[in-house]
């Protein structure tokens, strides 16, 4: 343990020369206190937590790889292991599972406020696309194979259900809350809409028709 006389510096120092831990002249009070409660305060007289930093905190390192900062929890009866990640070599930050899946990923050059949760919701600037549902476009509509419901019968089920067939009723979380599947329910809205037009096409024949019998019908008036 040593005190300069020329920097004021407090340090300890391993006899190799390695300093380990230093204390600069003009440190401010309170730079670093533990508690008799173990608390450790940086910047503060009265850590409340294991860890408490008054100020800004910064994670780095001087060369690439991932800087990270790790958040377990190992005496539960759930555990899990988090991990908060730069990453060095493509400049994206994620929220990672200790088993590597990376749930939450933000992209170096990402857009300012491209996602903003407000008072109101969540506002997303730019395109939001939505993965998850195992999605199925409804082109099959238009094969020769496809049986379209009459119209008739997709009229009455419409009446009887309170929705269109293939985009379903309300869903509700345990809050009561509505929710909605995105993918679901836009998978859903295009297979009616194709299925629309096909009843439109068959509207139109029928009136083809309708219209040329009357032609012929006038044609055959004295």
């Amino acid at each position: 343990m040593r005190a300069n006389g020329s920097t004021g510096a407090f340090t300890i120092t391993e006899a190799g020369g390695i300093t380990p831990f230093r204390i600069n002249s003009g440190a401010p009070a309170s730079s670093f206190e533990i508690t008799a409660a173990g608390d450790v305060g940086v910047g503060t007289t009265s850590p409340g937590k294991k860890l408490e930093v008054a100020g800004d905190v910064k994670i780095g390192r001087a060369s690439g790889g991932l800087t990270s900062l790790f958040i377990e929890n190992t005496g539960d009866t759930y555990t899990s292991s988090w991990i908060m990640r730069a990453n060095g070599t493509n400049g994206a930050f994620t929220i990672t599972e200790a088993g590597g899946t990376s749930p939450f990923k933000i992209n170096t050059g990402s857009a300012a406020s491209t996602l903003v949760v407000t008072t109101s919701g969540v506002e997303v600037t730019g395109t939001l696309k939505v993965n998850g549902t195992t999605m199925t476009v409804p082109d099959y509509v238009f094969e020769p194979t496809y049986q379209l419901l009459p119209l008739e019968q997709q009229g009455e089920y419409i009446r009887t259900n309170k929705h269109l067939p293939a985009v379903g009723g309300a869903q509700y979380d345990d809050q009561g809350r509505a929710v909605i599947d995105l993918g679901q329910n836009q998978m859903g809205m295009l297979e009616e809409l194709e299925k629309a037009h096909l009843y439109i096409q068959l509207l139109a024949r029928q009136n083809a028709e309708l219209e040329a019998r009357l032609a012929r019908l006038e044609a055959a008036q004295p």
